[in-house]
């Protein structure tokens, strides 16, 4: 199961919350268009529309400065799909999102004096980089209407061909996913269960005895950012991926390679295009009755495919790994899920962290290593309780997800949670960060947060 998360700043507790909100879902790898031949994608009707409606409302206690200030965030996800016939297939996915106070972005960003990409447009103009909304006041920066996803899918025997903008979901883990690298690391906002699309070229072919080929050449960078050059054209700059996939008893395995490209900006004002060549592996099955998965790449030297990276190789550095087991404890039908997450390139020490990689979208931690643990346990059909922790274990930081759901009635559910940081100061859980070498003074990255939620699924 592919689990992904979007968050660019706080993104670390952004991660969490959309791996917990996944968790009990059970999100098919259907929906995953490159996921292989005969996966049942297409949908059987001739034609349906469904979706969901979500408002989340919270508070959000910010500790530079201090204070406390309310947040409110709606998203409606309208989603229509086409068959014309039993091999062509097409998926329209439209979302209008509004956020207000806390839980806008650009406000969180604004607190602090962090240059969005608007922001930071609007300064080059002439402006200050803290009034975008006052130098550009034609653009709504409380809500949005995008198409995410709008792609065919056509079907020659045993090869399927998707093409447009669609979700590209590799990986089995729930919380990290190293070897997905066409979005921003953490790809899912906590209040969706989808995947950025991405404009690519997705073709998959069943090469018989539960074995396949899979691959996709995109168009976009990795950060998915908003301007555009020609350089983004440059063949250099084209992200793809191959990945041979094969079923083996209770296991199902995959080794890929493929060519990550991120648009990389720095809070001292740089930015250039990143690419890196990487190895993967990946697996997911069961031991009796215990599910485990995992997955992995390595970085490979600046030299393979015109890389941006280091020169050299040095395993521990270039290793990026993911693995974890789940398991439903008999009698008290308790399920727990672990994991681990190594990230090599993350620094050990927390005066290291660079906030960079968050805004960035290159990754959604600071630091190196980190476990997550998870708990849920369902009453009488109708109730849902569970609790999920993220820790660093390099600094000694973590954050608490407790969570409670209540299915009022058919497809309408109510939530109440909370995301609690605990930590030392400097560590990544803390929060506070200063910025001072980059003129920005010190912020607060993780404010803690309670909300409540009402979904209407249609």
């Amino acid at each position: 199961m592919d689990k992904h998360r979007s968050m660019r700043s706080g993104g670390a507790i952004r991660a969490v919350l959309a791996a917990v909100l996944l968790a009990g879902t059970g999100v098919a790898r259907a929906q995953d268009p490159a996921s292989g031949p005969g996966d049942g994608n297409l949908v059987p009707e001739p034609f349906a529309v469904y979706g969901y409606a979500r408002v989340t409302a919270g508070g959000y206690g910010f500790a530079v400065p201090p204070g406390t200030t309310a947040g409110a965030d709606f998203r409606v996800r309208l989603k229509a799909d086409w068959n014309p016939s039993g091999s062509l297939a097409f998926r329209l996915e439209a979302e209008y999102d509004a956020a207000y106070g806390g839980a806008n972005e650009y406000a969180r960003l604004g607190h602090y004096g962090i240059p969005t990409y608007l922001a930071s447009v609007l300064a080059a103009l002439g402006g200050p980089a803290s009034s975008s909304g006052d130098l550009y006041p034609y653009e709504d920066l409380h809500g949005s209407l995008s198409i995410d996803h709008a792609y065919g899918r056509a079907n020659f025997g045993p090869l399927d061909l998707a093409f447009g903008k669609m979700p590209l979901a590799w990986g089995t883990a729930y919380v990290f996913n190293p070897t997905s690298r066409t979005g921003p690391a953490g790809g899912l906002d906590p209040g969706s269960e989808e995947t950025p699309g991405v404009l690519a070229l997705a073709p998959s072919l069943a090469l018989g005895g539960n074995s396949s080929v899979q691959a996709y050449l995109a168009f976009q960078e990795r950060s998915l950012r908003g301007d555009s050059t020609l350089e983004e054209g440059s063949p250099d700059n084209l992200p793809f991926g191959v990945k041979v996939q094969a079923v083996i008893g209770t296991f199902d395995l995959s080794f890929s390679f493929l060519r990550e490209v991120l648009w990389e900006e720095t809070l001292a004002g740089t930015a250039a295009f990143r690419r890196r060549a990487w190895l993967g592996l990946d697996f997911a099955g069961a031991l009796g009755p215990v599910g485990v998965y995992g997955e992995a790449v390595l970085g490979l030297p600046a030299s393979v495919l015109s890389g941006t990276g280091p020169a050299d190789f040095d395993a521990a550095r270039d290793l990026e790994a993911s693995g974890g087991i789940d398991w439903t404890v008999p009698g008290i039908r308790v399920e727990v899920r672990g994991e681990y997450h190594y990230r090599g390139s993350g620094p050990v020490r927390p005066e290291e962290y660079d906030p960079s990689v968050l805004l960035s979208g290159a990754s959604s931690v600071l630091g190196r290593h980190y476990l997550f643990l998870y708990a849920a346990r369902t009453f009488s059909d109708y109730w849902t309780a569970s609790l999920a922790g993220l820790a660093n274990a390099g600094d000694g930081s973590w954050v608490l997800l407790p969570r409670f759901i209540w299915d009022a009635k058919e497809n309408l559910e109510l939530e109440a949670g909370a995301v609690l940081p605990f930590g030392p100061g400097g560590s990544e859980f803390d929060g506070r960060r200063d910025l001072a070498a980059y003129g920005l003074g010190t912020v607060d990255l993780t404010a803690p947060t309670a909300f409540v939620s009402l979904k209407l699924s249609f």
